[in-house]
């Protein structure tokens, strides 16, 4: 007869059920970083109501939805009501649900207008010396209120790059040797106005060996790398990773170029079988820099341009400053891939990949990645047709997409919404908790549009501004229109 423990039901204990308290659930979810928090609230009800009841929780669960991660700012400094209620303004401001703050600089020309980190600069040709003028562009989220201009006085300079984190200032000025484009870089600490002193020296020329008119000059810095991206008539780019530090150098000739961090770079190029791919660099040694991992793209679009969109979002690697309430989260950056016959104009199609994905890639070179091995990670953005007339753009924050389009003859400024947290947002204050995807297009993401004026000539985007550059050719001036996000009117 075989051995029984328990010889009948009745005898066999009950089963034990134990409840973990609201309190201790709550001091463990705390601990829970944005995608946790975020699959929790999709499996369990009870932790869903406890997102939406508790203040803390809450907060952190829309930070996480919108790409954005807390501060260093404490909380004794800036209460949990005062972050909340900037962070619904700044989401607001992004999807256009409510108009933001706006402020009109104006300029009289000739003038040189962009944007670099968080200024707006103006560029005034003295003839023997040009004047700079810094306008600090206004942040509730650091909580930095619109600045009067900072006047630098320098040489000639057409192009300019800042990276506040290290109070470097970097102008670039081209000029003609020989009949070839050449260049001249000045490094400058902001604060002092002179030499900035981790630069290998204030000044650093260098010879495109190209003859040819120049289009346009673009800079990043990156740490101690930088970029600078000439483009000459014609479409041909060329482009100058630098270590500023030690002045190493060395000239690439890839389509596109991006930054993940300082020692990790991407370029888009075309094997000798004229089948684009992403090239993955390790730039432990910018004289010796290899490639990490290559990523075929697919064989279509061989007749393309390949590129990226402009990302100002923030590195992986990047300081956050002291006073931040909050930031963009560079776990949660997407990069966007673009494929088109022409710079503007409709033909063009999108896609967009994490960043999260080329970093985890193994550090040792392979073989290449095919394209079937890895286009389920490359989302197509559908919201871009064969039809959509693509006038500026994209360029890229974090998660979100920004370009400017025209549609029945009016520009519209648009905003796509690339987070992977979207579809449970409408329904973290209803008891269903998780919505019904079935009925949403693999692709098709959240978008806004606003009309714009025709006017406007070129798009930037940084962490808590939109600003529009406007040429009015009437009153012969420029115009800078700042849309800031997460301010009240």
């Amino acid at each position: 007869m075989p051995h029984h423990r328990y010889p009948t039901a009745v005898a066999r204990p009950r089963a034990l059920y134990y409840r973990v308290s609201d309190d201790a659930l709550i001091s463990i979810l705390e601990y829970l970083d944005p995608a946790s928090l975020w699959n929790a609230c999709k499996a369990l009800t009870r932790i869903r109501r406890l997102v939406r009841d508790v203040s803390i929780l809450r907060y952190r669960f829309e930070l996480g939805l919108f790409g954005l991660k807390d501060g260093p700012l404490s909380h004794r400094r800036m209460p949990l009501s005062r972050r909340a209620h900037i962070l619904t303004l700044y989401k607001h401001h992004w999807n256009m649900r409510e108009p933001s703050k706006e402020l009109t600089l104006t300029f009289n020309m000739p003038v040189v207008i962009g944007v670099a980190g968080r200024f707006i600069y103006e560029i005034q040709n003295h003839g023997v010396f040009n004047l700079l003028n810094l306008y600090e562009l206004p942040s509730p989220r650091l909580i930095i209120a619109p600045t009067q201009p900072v006047p630098h006085q320098c040489p000639n300079i057409e192009q300019v790059s800042i990276d506040q984190v290290q109070n470097l200032l970097m102008s670039i000025h081209a000029y003609t040797v020989n009949k070839q484009i050449a260049l001249k870089v000045h490094f400058r600490d902001m604060r002092t106005k002179g030499g900035h002193p981790k630069a290998f020296a204030p000044e650093y020329d260098v010879s495109t060996q190209v003859t040819g008119q120049l289009v346009k000059i673009e800079s990043f810095i990156c740490g101690s790398r930088a970029i600078i991206t000439i483009e000459f008539v014609g479409g041909k780019l060329q482009h100058l990773l630098l270590n500023w530090h030690t002045f190493q150098a060395r000239w690439l000739k890839d389509m596109h170029l991006h930054f993940l961090d300082e020692r990790t770079l991407l370029g888009t190029n075309k094997g000798s079988d004229g089948i684009p791919f992403i090239a993955v660099y390790d730039l432990q040694d910018v004289m010796k820099m290899a490639i990490k991992a290559q990523l075929l793209l697919p064989a279509e679009w061989s007749t393309q341009k390949v590129g990226f969109a402009r990302s100002s979002s923030p590195k992986w690697d990047t300081r956050i400053p002291s006073n931040a309430l909050f930031s963009v989260a560079p776990e949660w950056n997407m990069l966007v891939l673009t494929t088109k016959s022409t710079p503007q104009g409709p033909g063009q199609k999108w896609c967009c990949v994490p960043e999260s994905f080329f970093k985890s890639l193994p550090r040792k070179k392979s073989a290449p990645i095919l394209w079937k091995e890895w286009n389920h990670i490359c989302r197509p953005i559908m919201n871009i047709t064969n039809h959509t007339f693509v006038l500026y753009g994209p360029f890229t924050m974090g998660s979100r997409v920004v370009y400017v389009d025209y549609h029945e003859k009016t520009q519209r400024l648009c905003t796509i919404d690339l987070s992977s947290f979207h579809p449970l947002e409408a329904s973290i204050d209803t008891a269903k908790g998780q919505l019904d995807e079935r009925h949403r297009k693999i692709g098709d993401f959240p978008e806004t549009r606003r009309p714009i004026s025709s006017r406007v000539e070129d798009v930037k985007v940084t962490e808590d501004n939109i600003v529009l550059i406007l040429h009015d050719a009437q009153i012969g001036m420029k115009l800078c229109q700042v849309w800031t996000l997460g301010a009240s009117r």
